[in-house]
């Protein structure tokens, strides 16, 4: 950034990054919401369905997100952005063309690598311009993308898809980010890097496998990274399938509807969730760090099992307010974890970090959630018929506790692995 420019206000970046986090959910989301007819025109099953919503996706997401970190904490953040924006949304459109399960793979593949340059340098950008007692509330709200995109992304793909077809819907979707390419790239400026005082002469990024070192040796950081990978394949698996599951169970809705009233859900129910989520994170943790992750755990152990009896209820109004208690909590402790990752490691790790973070919760979240649910789904169609996908949603549930139990044990090691990272412990110790 030059000298004679001033910065721009972090409130500007953290709304235009959250934009930009919000379509890229959208391009990503949309997918969701156009199972069914993608499913009829190229005569797919659930589990090839599964892979396009899942490995064909998160594959290359996970790796380019490790090369975009690395970037990231040696480059221009604003330029990798700029340039992943326009890269995806072309590949967004490129879905609208496919002719078929392997085009629509490589489209998807194409999509993947583009939004893998938005998250490491986003997080990285927000870590510089927030301390770390506002840390989880900004990265609160910027979470919320995610409950935004599929927001409008399930509402605008159901009805656009109902009104021109589904090919149409990625065209729609796509184009808007080649703007907000422009926007991100005229609009914003880089923000200068911080470093504490006790990492001073470290602001030259390091290698990526001493970061990788540095991130294991913390009991914490591995707990959290399991936590986050559990909770991320079955909110990746619920979020893949439950369109395709009111399709099926509530045949006279049209898509419209289906995808109006789940966007309300994930987008407002769940939005609230993450930022409240970040926001309580905040306030208990000046008190007790430990608390960051405490209340995500109880958030996770009573609300998710509201969620087993809920796909079973029968009637449309009944699932989605069932379903409002877990989608809810779904999220609860996604700032928290990203806000942590921020701190345990120098601020040129950053980048690296969040990449890592995301190979394993994008990888094992979004490569094995929606294909497993997909796998279940047809193991039990034979015995259960039309309901087999209710269960396979529903096993679920368990996936959902078992990270509660990995936040916790990550709780409980938190206080000495801060302390390491604030004293300047040399990296890889």
């Amino acid at each position: 950034m030059s000298s004679d420019q001033p910065p721009t206000p972090r409130t500007t970046v953290l709304i235009t990054l959250l934009t930009v986090s919000i379509l890229a959910s959208v391009d990503r989301q949309a997918m969701s919401m156009l199972v069914e007819p993608i499913k009829a025109d190229f005569g797919l099953s659930d589990s090839e369905v599964g892979f396009l919503l899942g490995p064909a996706f998160v594959l290359l997401y996970a790796v380019f997100g490790i090369l975009f970190g690395l970037w990231a904490d040696r480059g221009n953040r604003r330029n990798i952005i700029a340039a992943a924006i326009a890269v995806w949304s072309v590949l967004t459109m490129a879905c609208g063309a496919a002719t078929g399960f392997v085009t629509m793979a490589l489209a998807r593949m194409g999509v993947a690598v583009g939004e893998a340059g938005a998250n490491p340098p986003a997080y990285s950008m927000i870590s510089d311009l927030y301390d770390e007692h506002e840390r989880s509330t900004a990265i609160g709200i910027y979470s919320t993308s995610g409950n935004f995109g599929i927001l409008i992304g399930f509402a605008a793909a159901g009805l656009i898809s109902e009104a021109f077809g589904w090919r149409y819907t990625f065209f729609f979707l796509g184009a808007p980010g080649l703007v907000l390419a422009l926007v991100v790239y005229f609009g914003i400026r880089e923000p200068n890097r911080k470093t504490t005082t006790q990492q001073v002469g470290t602001d030259i990024a390091p290698p990526f496998l001493t970061t990788l070192s540095h991130m294991l040796s913390q009991r914490s950081v591995r707990h959290l990274v399991v936590g986050g990978a559990l909770a991320a394949f079955v909110g990746f698996g619920y979020v893949s399938w439950l369109p395709a599951f009111f399709e099926r169970t509530f045949v006279d809705l049209d898509r419209g509807t289906i995808g109006i009233g789940l966007g309300l859900l994930i987008g407002i129910v769940g939005g609230a969730g993450t930022f409240l989520g970040g926001y309580f994170s905040d306030k208990v943790g000046t008190h007790d760090v430990r608390w960051r992750l405490y209340i995500a755990v109880i958030a996770i152990f009573l609300g998710w099992p509201v969620g087993a009896g809920a796909l079973f209820a029968g009637d449309y109004l009944l699932v989605l307010g069932l379903m409002a208690v877990p989608s809810f909590v779904a999220l609860f402790h996604l700032a928290t974890l990203f806000a942590l990752m921020q701190q345990l490691v120098a601020p040129r790790m950053r980048a690296v970090a969040t990449a890592i973070l995301m190979v394993f919760t994008n990888l094992i979240g979004g490569g094995l959630g929606p294909w497993y649910v997909g796998q279940v789904s047809d193991l039990l169609t034979d015995r259960f018929g039309e309901q087999s996908l209710a269960y396979a949603l529903t096993s679920l549930i368990v996936f959902a506790l078992w990270s509660g139990v990995h936040f916790y044990l990550a709780s409980r090691h938190l206080v000495k692995d801060l302390g390491r990272t604030a004293a300047g412990v040399p990296e890889g110790a």
